[in-house]
């Protein structure tokens, strides 16, 4: 699932999809064959394309071919780069940041605009987006993002203004953000989906089925969606990035993109030239890699970062006794053997996770989970009555199954259930008492990952209903906190609460995914953790196919 900003993952395998200056070019020197359609068969599902809703990671995947942001991602790194705006500037110590928009940005031509031709971004644009999400506020998941940051939001999403007295257009190609503090992660928010810049037109045009008819300023345009079967974007005619050769991006014609439950059909679809990629992000794919007819045939592109983690959460809100007791909980996670799940997932593709982080974060090896210790456990569970629970998923996975049975060993009366239709609303509304949950940031920050236990963050965000000041006020100080060093000890002294209360129950992180694709496709990239289709080509196609 994702927050989105937190990023919830609810299929085990979804692939899919200070003053800084400078206009951002293509740093792809390929001036190849362009042109041809790229396949592509994915895992998950894709339910809207309206950043004021969008949850899950495969839904960011998509908007992220349609939309851009005032601020993006450079290539292969997390490392932020100005993408609408052509510069930014940062003034006050961060209370302040004044964005010069770029010239001869059009949105994707569309029936929402007149004669059907897509108009130039302006300054009002983005008013309206940040005015929209605020108006909205009660319908968008990620909406704790912005909430409280700029001035006169609040206000104005609760009716008492006109206008927002924080965002203000300066002259034709200039904007200002005015923050009420100094927040240090103000331009990676900038950068998630809920800051895409949208067009009131299409909005209007297409009111509750807009979600279904994006418009936007991306490389790629969406013209055809059929619920859970396909999707086929075609490229931007008016895109404003060129290559380092000058060349007009997207060099593809068309992104045709096939859903897929089974990851084994996404592989015999993959080796017969069906699709031309394919994710390595557990034991059964991993498995079927080693299977490749022909392995020189095809090339291997790693991501650049490994930002998952899985855990089992509790649902805090429920009557059960795990609900009311840690220390049912801290025998839950003394009966988990998370090692063995390591030496089943293999070890080059997650690692055991002792903090909710992965710990390139942190920096620090102190963050220490619970190990393995089933006399403890079996000791603290023989001093309760009720310790009847239902552990629920999604995937009939390896991690299920080890902490089921170790709970049970532990003298836990354990129910399993898998479910594995409207996961995420069954968390929701039903409350298990423990569920799995894979997690991917919206930004590169631990600020993204601790939001899931802070009180005041969305349903959607924070599903186990965790409360606790102390935690709060920790996470309230990072939010403001500017120095690395002090940032970072806030974060483990957050570790330290959740180890108390133990909210959820860390399983892994993830090591960075790798990639299959012929050798034919050239130029794939990754902007943060999205593939970008918008430099690649396909050379040859015709004659590595056959």
């Amino acid at each position: 699932m994702r927050k989105l900003s937190l990023f919830f993952l609810l299929v085990y395998c979804t692939c899919i999809f200070i003053n800084c200056t400078g206009d951002q070019q293509s740093e792809s020197s390929s001036s190849e064959s362009s042109g041809g359609t790229f396949k592509m068969t994915v895992t998950g599902s894709v339910e809207t394309c309206d950043p004021l809703r969008i949850l899950f990671i495969s839904d960011w995947q998509i908007a992220s071919h349609i939309y851009e942001g005032l601020v993006g991602y450079k290539r292969n790194t997390a490392e932020l780069q100005p993408l609408l705006a052509r510069k930014w500037e940062e003034k006050e110590n961060g209370l302040r940041y004044i964005f010069t928009l770029r010239e001869n940005i059009y949105f994707h031509n569309d029936p929402c605009f007149e004669n059907g031709q897509g108009r130039q971004l302006t300054a009002q644009d983005v008013i309206y987006t940040f005015e929209r999400l605020a108006r909205n506020a009660d319908e968008c998941p990620n909406w704790y993002l912005l909430a409280g940051k700029i001035d006169g939001l609040t206000d104005f999403a609760q009716g008492r203004t006109k206008a927002i007295s924080g965002i203000r257009i300066l002259d034709n190609n200039r904007i200002e953000f005015r923050l009420t503090k100094s927040f240090a992660t103000f331009l990676k928010i900038l950068a998630s989906p809920i800051a895409y810049i949208i067009p009131k037109e299409a909005v209007e045009y297409y009111g509750e089925n807009f979600a279904y008819h994006p418009v936007g300023t991306g490389p790629f345009r969406l013209v055809q969606w059929k619920p859970l079967q396909e999707l086929q974007l075609i490229k931007h005619e008016h895109y404003w990035r060129k290559g380092a050769d000058k060349s007009a991006l997207p060099k593809l014609d068309a992104l045709q993109i096939t859903l897929q439950s089974d990851a084994a059909a996404v592989f015999s679809e993959f080796i017969s030239g069906e699709n031309y990629l394919f994710c390595v992000v557990n034991k059964l794919t991993g498995s079927l890699v080693k299977t490749l007819p022909q392995p020189e045939r095809y090339t291997t592109i790693r991501a650049p970062l490994g930002l998952l983690t899985r855990f089992f959460g509790f649902s805090l809100k429920s009557d059960s006794p795990f609900a009311k007791n840690p220390e049912l909980r801290k025998a839950a996670a003394l009966s988990f053997d998370r090692n063995k799940i390591i030496d089943v997932e293999q070890t080059n593709l997650v690692f055991s996770a002792e903090s909710m982080v992965p710990p390139f974060f942190l920096r620090t090896n102190s963050a220490n989970w619970y190990n393995y210790d089933i006399s403890a456990a079996q000791d603290i569970v023989k001093q309760f009555r009720n310790n009847k629970i239902r552990v629920t998923s999604n995937v009939d996975a390896e991690d299920v199954h080890s902490l089921v049975n170790g709970m049970r060993t532990a003298g836990f009366d354990v129910e399993l259930d898998i479910q594995k239709t409207n996961y995420f609303h069954f968390i929701q509304n039903e409350h298990p008492d423990l569920f799995r949950v894979a997690f991917a940031p919206g930004f590169p920050d631990p600020e993204e990952y601790y939001s899931l236990f802070y009180s005041k963050s969305s349903e959607e965000v924070n599903i186990f209903g965790y409360k606790n000041p102390t935690f709060d006020n920790l996470f309230e100080s990072a939010l403001v906190e500017r120095d690395p060093e002090m940032r970072r000890n806030l974060f483990l002294e957050m570790e330290e609460v959740l180890k108390n209360d133990v909210p959820i129950l860390y399983i892994s992180h993830s090591k960075p995914h790798d990639y299959w694709a012929p050798n034919f496709v050239q130029g794939l990239t990754f902007r943060f953790l999205l593939l970008d289709f918008s430099e690649v080509t396909l050379d040859n196609v015709d004659e590595e196919s056959n």
